[in-house]
């Protein structure tokens, strides 16, 4: 640590709005549950062809057809969200990572038989769909999730296709979940202790050089031995991505980024335009300003971070940390406020540093029939203060959008 501060006391989250734990049945019945509004929706399979020249009829299908995938989704999600969750804090436990793998192989499962509802509603026209939805009105709720599906209409492949990619899907998410054990396993030697990666990465911001330097030069040793795994773990998923987005007819590697998050890809390259294009006047003048201060010619990589001052950095203590947030929060808005202190109230945030938490901070939603929880590795410094706001912005927004339901709260 970068500051007299003491990490046992801060929050752990506890899981039990979800479920007790591996054996608890609720999981059985959660996944049977889904499985039904699966089975159900499967039922439906040619109708809504069938019914394209029947607006009526068609709007009626369109209000069940989504409501059972969002039952579905639902039940799905919830489950895979308490395997996720539970695993991230215990990338060091085997138990945890075989429960995470087997449950996403049977809810890819589950969801595979109702593949063909997207394939099929992509194969109505618009003012099909335009006129089902104007003959019945309470299907129109559902026309921002129809308006997402429709932009994969361009890049889907047959059937059988969809449902290879949708089966195997567990198996390429493996190599996601070894790049996460490799890393939260992670030990690099500093002088006489054995840092985790949040403590390594934290400790590059000390005011000592020296201390900077062997955290640095520890990390890399320690990187540089897991290289072979981490190297091939990005090319093999880079692969995998290059066949798909060329089966799928992508033309470039981001093209599925855009249309996942309703954006234009002109937008974003002129944006990253802009942003490359001020690199000298912000961050080449902004390091050579801190170079300066620091009496450097240049910066050396573990100087990046390197507070401006020899002085002791402050310790913000979890409850100042809670104040400022809430505080900031208030001035905001009354209900920005109220929604985020449930989560101090509650046990849904673990921000404790712990062997074999991974690294990283986020604010997970589960569904919109539960609540969000919030995952971070909590130091005592200000950045750590920035990131617990940050996570509980997703977790307010998250909580306010849930009356939505779960397809349309979920945003780009």
């Amino acid at each position: 640590m970068n500051a007299p501060f003491k990490t046992d006391a801060l929050p752990e989250w506890t899981l039990t709005d979800l479920y007790d734990g591996r054996d608890d049945p609720r999981l059985e019945s959660d996944l049977a549950a889904a499985k039904a509004a699966n089975d159900e929706l499967a039922s439906l399979e040619g109708l809504f062809l069938q019914a394209r020249g029947e607006p009526q009829r068609l709007g009626v299908l369109l209000d069940r057809g989504v409501r059972l995938y969002e039952d579905a989704t639902n039940g799905l999600w919830t489950v895979g969200a308490f395997a996720s969750l539970s695993a991230s804090t215990q990338r060091d436990d085997p138990s945890w990572a075989k429960f995470e793998g087997d449950l996403r192989a049977r809810s890819s499962q589950i969801a595979a038989e109702s593949l063909f509802f997207a394939l099929e509603l992509n194969q109505l026209e618009d003012a099909e769909l335009a006129a089902a939805l104007e003959a019945h009105p309470p299907a129109r709720r559902w026309s921002p999730w129809l308006r997402r599906v429709r932009l994969s209409r361009p890049h889907e492949l047959t059937p059988d296709l969809e449902r290879y990619i949708v089966d195997r899907s567990p198996a390429v998410a493996s190599w996601v979940r070894l790049y996460d054990e490799t890393l939260a396993k992670l030990k690099a030697k500093v002088g006489d202790e054995d840092l985790t990666l949040p403590e390594a990465l934290n400790r590059l911001s000390d005011p000592d050089g020296a201390r900077r330097k062997a955290a640095a030069d520890g990390l890399a040793q320690a990187l540089e031995a897991r290289a072979s795994t981490q190297g091939l773990v990005m090319n093999t998923l880079a692969f995998e991505k290059q066949v798909e987005d060329r089966w799928r007819r992508f033309s470039d590697p981001a093209q599925s980024r855009h249309l996942a998050n309703e954006v234009d890809a002109a937008a974003v390259n002129a944006m990253e335009a802009a942003v490359v294009e001020a690199y000298p006047r912000l961050s080449h003048r902004y390091y050579a300003l801190k170079a300066r201060v620091m009496g450097r010619k240049t910066l050396d990589y573990w100087d990046r971070n390197a507070p401006l001052t020899s002085a002791a950095p402050r310790a913000y203590g979890w409850d100042e940390a809670r104040t400022i947030v809430l505080d900031s929060f208030q001035a905001l808005a009354p209900k920005f406020a109220d929604t985020a202190q449930t989560f101090f109230a509650q046990p849904w945030i673990d921000a404790r540093p712990r062997a074999g938490k991974q690294s990283g901070a986020y604010s997970h939603p589960v569904t919109a029939t539960r609540h969000p929880y919030v995952f971070m590795n909590y130091m005592g410094e200000r950045r750590d203060v920035l990131t617990l706001a940050h996570e509980l912005g997703h977790a307010v927004h998250q909580t306010l959008c849930a009356p939505l339901g779960t397809l349309l709260a979920d945003t780009p």
